[in-house]
């Protein structure tokens, strides 16, 4: 994959942020809603990817569906806004797993 695709610095990025531990997400995303944050992010950096992409495998696509699938199948008190506590719910705990996949599956694993 080429590095000019602006997909790849948003996917990467989003990815890495869903990866991180719940103290490190919440320290660099500044003020605002983490949760909502998060998930947008990812939300659009996946629709930029999936819409822009001809370069994914199946098995990127499937782990990048399945962080976005675990998003919908999130309960409301999994994404409370402004209560940067949420990341520590099990939801969260499953897409930094999906995440880390993810990045490993690209060769991102050391994005930091």
């Amino acid at each position: 994959m080429s590095d000019q695709h602006a997909w790849i610095s948003l996917l990467r990025e989003a990815l890495a942020m869903l990866a991180m531990p719940p103290a490190d997400q919440s320290r660099l995303n500044g003020p605002g809603c983490l949760a909502c944050d998060l998930m947008e992010d990812f939300s659009h950096a996946r629709l930029v990817a999936l819409g822009d992409a001809n370069e994914l495998t199946a098995n990127q696509r499937a782990l990048i569906d399945r962080i976005g699938a675990a998003f919908e199948a999130m309960e409301p008190a999994d994404y409370t806004c402004f209560d940067n506590s949420v990341v520590e719910r099990s939801a969260w705990t499953a897409v930094r797993a999906m995440a880390t996949d993810a990045l490993r599956e690209f060769g991102w694993e050391n994005t930091v």
